[in-house]
């Protein structure tokens, strides 16, 4: 079966590029044409924690 696609493709090389290029171009619109907001954000997300606990200041302070 596979031997038969080979012989095919290659004994009608145009209709296989034409074909080929026709998908390819199809793919291409689509993808101009598709909304930016179906694509996932590749930026992971920032997220900033500050802890505080109970007399923070005083041991800051007296350690300078």
């Amino acid at each position: 079966m596979l031997r038969s696609l080979i012989v095919f493709c290659l004994s009608r090389r145009p209709l296989v590029l034409t074909a080929f290029a026709a998908f390819v171009g199809i793919g291409v619109f689509a993808f101009s044409a598709m909304n930016i907001e179906a694509y996932p954000d590749p930026a992971p997300p920032i997220i900033e924690i500050i802890a505080q606990w109970p007399d923070s200041r005083r041991r800051r302070s007296s350690v300078t």
